[in-house]
């Protein structure tokens, strides 16, 4: 097996661990792979277990409600997830690995002239405070914006015909396979939790074209999770708290502007 299958193995394994709420299996899955605190991700982790650590405590002391608790845990496992899916990104682990070191990216000599020279941002600065002076004092008449607002609406209104958003329902211990078009596409989904309790939510990315970004909204139409993956190709791990007999909406779609696939599962 070649080192970068052996390594997105690994952080398949650790982002499963994470979507089923195994955060100490998973920190020592990565702290076994820091044996040492050489690593880019090292203190990252350490502080990621003193907080579950605390918070778990704290939850047996009582001295934290639930809601208070679920959203503390979520933190961290978005903190693990960030971790995963940059693992490539450091040394150590490319060593651990057998691969090359990662290549930081050279600052353009462009940029590093303008940075001797922050003076030439000052010319651009005043020639728009004058234009917006000069804006204020000559307001453009009323019969001169109206079209342009109607010919904007109608392009807008085109694009939505064009890219239809998928619907459906989803049960907890179902998966469903879909492909999103493009990043005006967006699928929509919505299941009704049967009890009270906790449920998670993950993407599985199935193609490199995919960069997924998630929501789910609360049946009062309100967002109350906001995420998105690390990169092209990564996944998505996240969970809330649910209350029964209500119905909650996920809403799914692409950074990038190709299609992409993936796999849409809940459990409970």
């Amino acid at each position: 097996m070649a080192a970068n299958e052996k390594l997105q193995q690994f952080k398949q394994e650790i982002f499963q661990l994470v979507s089923e709420n195994k955060i100490p299996e998973a920190i020592g899955k990565l702290m076994e792979l820091y044996k040492s605190p050489d690593g880019t991700y090292f203190d990252d982790i350490l502080l990621l277990s003193r907080q579950y650590k605390d918070l778990t405590d704290r939850q047996m002391s009582g001295l934290v409600d639930e809601q208070d608790g679920n959203i503390e845990e979520n933190k961290i496992s978005h903190g693990l997830i960030h971790i995963i899916n940059n693992l490539h990104t450091d040394p150590a682990v490319a060593k651990h690995f057998g691969m090359a070191n990662p290549t930081p990216t050279p600052v353009p000599a462009s940029n590093q002239k303008d940075k001797k020279k922050p003076w030439i941002w000052i010319v651009p600065i005043i020639l728009s405070l004058f234009l917006l002076f000069f804006v204020l004092r000559n307001p453009t008449s009323e019969t001169d914006v109206v079209p342009e607002i109607i010919k904007t609406k109608k392009k807008e209104g085109k694009a939505t015909n064009e890219n239809k958003a998928a619907t459906g329902k989803i049960d907890i211990g179902k998966t469903l396979a879909a492909t999103l078009q493009n990043r005006k596409d967006q699928h929509n989904y919505h299941f009704t939790a049967a009890e009270d309790g906790r449920v998670n939510v993950s993407i599985t990315s199935l193609s490199n074209t995919l960069n997924p970004i998630l929501s789910i909204y609360n049946p009062d139409g309100n967002r109350m999770v906001g995420t998105s993956a690390a990169g092209d190709g990564e996944n998505i791990a996240t969970w809330f708290h649910a209350q029964k007999d209500k119905t909650y909406r996920i809403v799914i779609s692409n950074r990038n502007d190709n299609s992409g696939a993936y796999n849409l599962s809940l459990s409970q």
